[in-house]
């Protein structure tokens, strides 16, 4: 079970499964939630809000492109 809310709707085509929570995304970059929220606020990944309360997911693409933007930052503050 991926931790999605039941009851959501495909969001932009996407099926659920694709779809990541908050939580799960910042499970992938060993952060907080809110420093997911801090990035999502910040432009620096992209979300799509899915109900009236604000609910943020995250294309599986998307994070992917954000992982790899910040291991090469990473990379490159060490040359």
């Amino acid at each position: 079970m991926n931790g999605l809310p039941l009851g959501l709707p495909q969001f932009d085509g996407e099926p659920r499964k694709s779809l990541l929570t908050t939580s799960e995304v910042a499970r992938i970059f060993s952060v907080h939630p809110s420093t997911i929220r801090r990035w999502c606020d910040q432009g620096k990944i992209k979300f799509h809000r899915a109900s009236s309360r604000g609910v943020r997911l995250f294309k599986r693409e998307h994070v992917a492109v954000a992982y790899l933007d910040r291991s090469i930052r990473s990379c490159l503050k060490n040359i």
